[in-house]
């Protein structure tokens, strides 16, 4: 590939690590919906869901670092990380 079309590849690929990264800090993540369902039914005593037994959101639910300043009551300082 040339020059021109591996700087493009790669401002598209900022692009979209910007509006995700944008996304998580607002607290629109993925990750976060998923954690809020699983815990939310966690206080009301329901069972877990099968997805969150599923081996694929076990693996993409290892965080090995955080840098989120979202607070929730499972997060008594606002970060953790």
């Amino acid at each position: 590939s040339s020059l021109t079309e591996r700087r493009e590849a790669f401002m598209k690929a900022v692009t979209k690590h910007s509006s995700l990264a944008k996304h998580a800090l607002l607290g629109q993540g993925w990750d976060r919906h998923l954690f809020a369902l699983k815990e939310e039914g966690r206080r009301a005593g329901m069972s877990e869901a099968s997805i969150f037994q599923d081996t694929a959101y076990t693996r993409l639910s290892e965080i090995i670092l955080s840098t989120s300043t979202l607070k929730t009551p499972s997060v008594e300082t606002g970060g953790f990380g």
